[in-house]
């Protein structure tokens, strides 16, 4: 009875024991989601430049129009990327972006002669211009630490421009100075339609990505060199140049 007793006691004891030491379960981890896909949208101000085209009729001594004329826009943007490589703290991604600008022009060019019987030249023309670009570009992104990162970014582009052009050259020979006279020569042209440009373009970022490691917000800086797209008649029409300089502002996020 005795032997019982005590061995019953021991067992509770070692039970008792066991109870008091922590149970160890190893170190716990989390890890974070594997952000490999990001979008983000904002605005960029660039340079949109065309040039009047109108020939020079030396028959009738008409004169050449090619005045050079640039507007400035801002122009709204998006772009989805996706990472495929990370070497140390640099990210390789892969980008497509859009983006969209409008612009027009108005042209009253007259250029008179010096005295009686001098070819008056007139040109009047109207040009409007949408462009829809796209950019299919590799990017190198280095983080910088504190949230900060730095990239830069490089590849080929394909310009939609959507122009409507109409234009009219008059030439009149004066006969009483300071008036019109006889009218000489008179051509219109109009044009609408989509060309296609390509180009390359290149550029640099700054981000920062806020501590909740989703969203971001950046400005970029960069330049385009498109091809050149005319618009109109062989003797009279205008041509658009896609090439500028861009900078501008937008926030993404992360998924």
């Amino acid at each position: 009875m005795k032997t019982s007793l005590l061995f019953s006691a021991l067992a509770l004891s070692a039970l008792t024991s066991f109870a008091k030491e922590p149970v160890s379960t190893g170190p716990v981890t989390t890890s974070s989601p594997d952000l490999s896909w990001e979008i983000s949208a904002g605005v960029q101000w660039q340079e949109m430049n065309m040039q009047w085209d109108t020939k020079a009729l030396p028959s009738i001594n008409a004169r050449a129009f090619t005045r050079k004329e640039s507007d400035q826009v801002a122009a709204p943007s998006v772009t989805i990327s996706k990472k495929i490589a990370q070497i140390k703290n640099t990210q390789l991604l892969m980008s497509l972006g859009w983006g969209r600008a409008e612009a027009s022009w108005e042209s009253g060019e007259f250029e008179a002669g010096e005295g009686a019987d001098e070819i008056y030249t007139s040109d009047i023309s109207d040009f409007e211009v949408t462009m829809n670009r796209f950019v299919l570009a590799l990017e190198a992104r280095t983080d910088l630490g504190g949230g900060f990162s730095a990239s830069v970014m490089a590849g080929p582009t394909l310009t939609l421009v959507n122009g409507d052009f109409f234009g009219t050259q008059e030439t009149f020979q004066e006969v009483v100075e300071g008036e019109f006279g006889i009218f000489r020569y008179g051509t219109k042209a109009s044009a609408s339609g989509t060309e296609a440009a390509f180009g390359v373009m290149g550029g640099a970022s700054l981000r920062y990505t806020f501590p909740c490691n989703r969203l971001f917000v950046q400005v970029q800086a960069g330049y385009n060199w498109s091809e050149e797209v005319r618009f109109g008649s062989s003797q009279i029409g205008a041509k658009f140049d896609g090439s500028t300089w861009a900078a501008g502002v937008s926030i993404g996020y992360k998924f």
